[in-house]
């Protein structure tokens, strides 16, 4: 069963999409692109834990400093953001998070010398 925070968080999110929406006078609706992912490297390592052989073929992922990893994400980055470039509403999306997320804030009050 979901949260209460986690149906107020939902309820926000479909509300700034929905808000964020293309209107009726946009040319053609919006589709998704076919994807192309990058090949993954599958290694073949197998590790034994107390008589069972367990595989992690991604394990070469692990490292994040690597050089092999950092080509990896990359390249799934590039991907992503094709993908996401193709949204035509993404600036009015994002327009409306910032709207959102920069309201003004107040921190607790804090000592300066003998003043509060």
């Amino acid at each position: 069963m979901m949260s209460n925070v986690h149906s107020t968080i939902f309820i926000i999110i479909c509300y700034l999409l929905s808000s964020c929406s293309p209107t009726s006078s946009s040319k053609k609706p919006f589709t998704l692109p076919k994807i192309e992912y990058p090949t993954t490297r599958v290694d073949s390592v197998i590790d034994d834990y107390h008589g069972h052989q367990i595989a992690d073929p991604f394990r070469w992922l692990e490292d994040d400093h690597a050089d092999d990893t950092k080509a990896w994400v990359g390249a799934q980055n590039e991907v992503t953001e094709e993908f996401l470039n193709e949204i035509p509403y993404r600036d009015l999306l994002q327009k409306r998070l910032e709207e959102a997320w920069n309201y003004e804030r107040y921190g607790v009050p804090s000592r300066h010398g003998s003043k509060y």
